[in-house]
């Protein structure tokens, strides 16, 4: 029987609060020092065949995640991860126990947030319906100008911030969306939280050609 996968954490010192996954609720498969978050009976297939339910399948991984991200740091897993049986999934902690635990511990008290960089529209420059000849043709013109202006201010703040978070955040990796917006994946001690905040507040408020939006701490998705 194959086995639906989410992290690998260090085995609980104390009970955590096992949510509810994608059908029922999760189970600690343990190691020696690692033990697994699994799901049993959990048909990828099916959920494959659906777009709905495996709509609603990602979204339960990603938020059964996080419930646990909140009580004790671990390794997340992609979406899908399969094991073909339990001694399988226990061979696998075994074998791979000294890689995991170095990376408990390198990313261990550390969040990822994502950094959306939305850019906003450029401004409406309109001409009167009035406007005729050499006005007309001035209107365009500035208005043109203005649209040329707007768009290389965006750009270049675009820059300045991406200078600034590579700077303060240097493992953070940028993505390109096809709609011209932009997300950043920032590792950051969850300690630092609050400056983080502080500095989003500060690359808010000079890139005024952007609409940013920060997320709250995840499981580390992108760096382990």
């Amino acid at each position: 029987m194959e086995v639906y996968t989410y992290a690998f954490l260090k085995i609980p010192q104390v009970e955590l609060e096992l949510p509810l996954g994608i059908g029922q609720s999760v189970q600690l498969v343990p190691g020696n020092q690692i033990a697994a978050v699994v799901e049993l009976d959990v048909d990828i297939n099916r959920l494959q065949g659906d777009d709905a339910l495996l709509v609603q399948a990602i979204v339960a991984h990603d938020r059964t995640l996080g419930e646990l991200f909140q009580q004790q740091f671990l390794l997340p897993l992609r979406f899908g991860t399969l094991f073909r049986s339990l001694p399988a999934l226990q061979e696998h902690l075994v074998t791979r126990e000294a890689e995991y635990l170095e990376k408990l511990e390198r990313f261990v008290g550390q969040g990822e947030y994502i950094l959306k960089c939305i850019p906003r529209p450029e401004p409406e420059f309109e001409i009167s319906t009035e406007v005729r000849g050499k006005a007309y043709l001035l209107a365009k013109k500035q208005r043109y100008q203005g649209i040329q202006a707007f768009q290389n201010e965006q750009s270049g703040q675009w820059d300045w911030m991406r200078h600034q978070v590579t700077e303060w955040y240097p493992q953070a990796i940028a993505t390109d969306l096809e709609d011209q917006s932009h997300r950043i994946f920032l590792l950051v001690p969850i300690q630092e939280e609050p400056l983080l905040y502080e500095r989003f507040q500060e690359w808010q408020q000079t890139c005024s050609a952007w609409e940013l939006q920060l997320g709250e701490a995840l499981p580390p998705y992108h760096f382990v």
